[in-house]
């Protein structure tokens, strides 16, 4: 099948061309995200997947470059909630992404921590799994800390 344009169509097509690939560029770059901003402390709670084990954290995220995050967690199952005084051996650095739809990749010394901003920006949760001990994977979620 063979189209033919006459010289007024195809002069109407060219003329309109860059104003359509101009405004869906305009569309892109306004429907884009930021990333979101994660600084600071979260408390919450963590629960192994067989609800044996339970306990208080501290999910705190020291620096953010862009998309680009650096912290650490407390884990203190003996206070509540996790207040990060307990002594450096319930500490877990960890480094990670999160992306401009909320979702975290956090790799901590010990652990994965795949988890997901809520929409309002107020609590993340997801899940875990320890790198050695195969059992011990669960739950965690945590809220911004409310400023003192």
């Amino acid at each position: 099948m063979r189209f033919q344009l006459g010289q007024s169509t195809l002069r109407v097509l060219l003329a309109v061309a860059p104003m359509v690939l101009a405004s869906q560029s305009a569309l892109c770059t306004t429907n884009a995200r930021e990333t979101p901003s994660l600084l600071g402390r979260w408390v919450g709670t963590w629960t192994n997947v067989d609800n044996i084990e339970k306990g208080t954290e501290s999910f705190v995220v020291e620096t953010q470059a862009g998309s680009t995050i650096a912290g650490f967690f407390c884990w203190n199952v003996r206070l509540d909630p996790a207040t990060c005084s307990a002594s450096t051996g319930d500490y877990e650095p960890w480094t990670g992404t999160i992306d401009s739809h909320g979702a975290l990749r956090i790799m901590g010394k010990i652990g994965v921590y795949p988890a997901k901003l809520s929409r309002d920006g107020v609590s993340i949760s997801g899940t875990y799994q320890n790198q050695t001990l195969a059992s011990h994977k669960g739950r965690w979620s945590v809220r911004r800390a409310s400023v003192e």
